[in-house]
């Protein structure tokens, strides 16, 4: 009898350490414009600037009408994580083990809040900045790989940008940032985006590009480039602050036991909706196979 045929049936000593799959969110979720307002009350956004005009000592300037705002309004959504632990497990397993649940149900929330900030719907979930109709025809942009891979073609990407919206962020999964800007060459073989890195090298993990800060997001928010489908969307220029997140109560936790089932119980909630508020400063880049 070897030790491999007694694996199971001889107690040995187990590291207090748990190896799993790592992923990166939370990094959109502090950037949004959080507020707390009763849901169903319309907030109005104008799109209104008066025109000054030169006269003369027998002339006057004309009256100017300002438009209708545009109205929007927060409803209310619930988001939800649940997690149950039977009464042995709870006797038996590790304190790490446990440990682990409520930064996993932490980690759910927010992947589910910032998937819902890009790509949301709107029906039982926030609206999403890729589903926003009032962002103008002249902000989505389609690029091909050719476009993105040379300084020429992003050196007026920015173009439909006045001055006063190009504090934003690139957003794009980590293949394309890697494959068409990270790689990208001057004629001389020199790496274009060697200056991103700043003073500390490689090791400075703080993306630039263009001036403008790059944030590299799951390619469940965002995919990349190549895995993109024809006319689907795979980068944005937008200001976080420009989207609006209603937030009622923040987050509730709640654990009880269900002495029917022998289990101990834990939700967390928030009811939550989320829109753009000021779209001129976002821009959507689809791909193009032409």
């Amino acid at each position: 009898t070897y030790t491999t045929d007694v694996a199971n049936f001889i107690p040995t000593t187990l590291s207090n350490t748990i190896i799993e799959k790592m992923s990166t969110y939370g990094e959109i979720w502090p950037l949004v414009t959080k507020m707390n307002v009763q849901g169903g009350l319309d907030i109005n956004i104008w799109d209104f600037l008066p025109t000054a005009s030169w006269i003369t000592e027998s002339t006057t300037a004309d009256y100017q009408k300002a438009p209708n705002p545009t109205r929007i309004s927060f409803k209310y959504y619930m988001l939800e994580v649940r997690l149950a632990l039977s009464f042995l497990t709870q006797l038996t397993t590790l304190e790490a083990f446990q440990r682990r649940f409520p930064e996993k149900a932490a980690e759910a929330m927010v992947r589910a809040l910032e998937q819902s900030i890009i790509r949301g719907s709107g029906s039982g979930q926030p609206l999403g900045i890729l589903n926003e109709t009032r962002i103008q025809a002249d902000h989505k942009l389609s690029k091909t790989a050719d476009d993105i891979s040379t300084w020429v073609g992003w050196s007026n990407i920015l173009k439909p940008l006045t001055r006063r919206y190009r504090n934003g962020y690139f957003v794009m999964a980590q293949d394309t940032w890697d494959r068409y800007i990270n790689g990208m060459v001057d004629t001389t073989g020199q790496p274009v985006t060697r200056v991103n890195y700043g003073l500390d090298g490689a090791n400075n993990e703080q993306l630039y590009f263009m001036g403008k800060r790059v944030m590299i997001v799951e390619d469940d928010i965002l995919p990349a480039f190549d895995d993109a489908e024809d006319t689907d969307a795979f980068m944005l220029f937008t200001r976080f602050s420009d989207y609006l997140v209603n937030q009622q109560e923040g987050m509730r936790a709640v654990r009880w036991n269900d002495e029917e089932a022998n289990l101990v119980k834990d939700k967390i909630q928030t009811v939550v909706d989320g829109k753009m508020g000021d779209i001129n400063g976002t821009l959507i880049f689809n791909k193009s196979e032409a």
